[in-house]
């Protein structure tokens, strides 16, 4: 496991190299002892060779004994639990961690739904519908973890009592998303998997963080479904990240023409799919198998219900929360004594 780490410290996260390098190593043990000859001869960029000193197998040990011990899973590019839709990438990922129950990547049908962090409330409710029956049906609904429209797709998905996975853009002991802390938690509980290629205290440094997210997302994904999208939107990244490895992507164009849906409708013309229904998405993948009459089980008014039970969850923990943070501040300030003039004698 440290080999992987150290080869995956040496390499940084998305070198375009890696696919090359992964072909040409004989015995990853050998890796770190290697000259920079060596190195350069495996496909080891320049750039990071001349940066060799600050990686150390003893970094990539203490890597991997900080998993063990907060029962992180080390999953490394020649693990059997890896999944090999992302060996299909150029720059794989040379490890993996997650916590949770690890799903079968590779044998069922995965979507991706992803939305922007600020998402209008149609586009909350088709985040939320769209995941809770596609996983209904059998599909594994994966997307970023963040606030907004990937909130209501993992939430959409536990809302049918379905696991739902979290590739995350930081490490998993960092503190990355502290406002999804409890969402993360949820996904847990719910029999779900967090997952990322950074280790585990690694903190985003720069919006590169998350283009690297994106491509695990799109690379773990058979499809990528687009909720809302502004014409600059973030979210835009993963669903042509997921054109450019020949995934399948689907755009909602809601009615009219609002500016939250400009992105999408560049997708359309960039070579997406229109969505319209979930049955209609999951038509388009027959080698997996989908259960179409537990995707009908569910009638609008129940998935209306659902979203408004979920909503008002949401609500009280809210006010719950705010009620702590009150109590807290009451608590630390100090008591208003009230200063008493001492009494004469008489």
């Amino acid at each position: 496991m440290e080999h992987w780490i150290y080869l995956q410290l040496l390499l940084d996260y998305g070198c375009i190299k890696t696919r090359q390098v992964i072909e040409n190593i004989k015995d990853i043990s050998s890796v770190s002892m290697m000259s920079d000859r060596e190195l350069l001869k495996l496909g080891v960029p320049k750039s990071r060779v001349e940066k060799r000193s600050a990686v150390t197998l003893d970094k990539a040990c203490e890597i991997y004994k900080q998993c063990v011990d907060n029962k992180i899973l080390v999953i490394p590019y020649n693990h059997k639990n890896y999944p090999q839709k992302l060996k299909a990438m150029d720059n794989p990922p040379l490890v993996l961690y997650g916590v949770g129950n690890i799903p079968d990547f590779d044998n069922r049908l995965c979507i991706a739904v992803v939305g922007p962090r600020e998402i209008s409330e149609y586009g909350s409710r088709a985040a939320f519908s769209l995941s809770a029956r596609l996983a209904l049906s059998g599909a594994l609904v994966i997307s970023g973890g963040a606030v907004g429209g990937d909130f209501y797709a993992h939430n959409g998905a536990m809302s049918v009592s379905q696991p739902t996975v979290n590739v995350t853009g930081g490490g998993l002991l960092s503190g990355y998303l502290k406002k999804n802390k409890l969402l993360r938690k949820d996904i847990l509980m719910g029999g779900g998997f967090l997952i990322t290629e950074f280790v585990p205290d690694y903190v985003p440094k720069a919006k590169n963080s998350f283009f690297l997210r994106n491509r695990v997302i799109a690379g773990l994904s058979d499809a990528v479904a687009v909720i809302e999208a502004p014409e600059k939107s973030g979210t835009l990244i993963t669903a042509h990240l997921a054109l450019e490895q020949g995934k399948e992507v689907y755009a909602l164009v809601e009615g009219g023409a609002p500016i939250q849906y400009a992105g999408c409708r560049g997708l359309l013309q960039d070579g997406a799919k229109p969505l319209t229904t979930p049955k209609e998405l999951l038509a388009d993948f027959p080698n997996y198998k989908v259960d179409f009459k537990r995707l009908d089980s569910i009638s609008s008014k129940q998935m209306k219900n659902l979203y408004e039970e979920f909503l008002d969850k949401q609500k009280a923990i809210v006010v719950s929360a705010a009620k702590k943070k009150t109590q807290r501040k009451t608590a630390k300030s100090p008591r208003n004594w009230t200063r008493r003039s001492p009494s004469r004698s008489r």
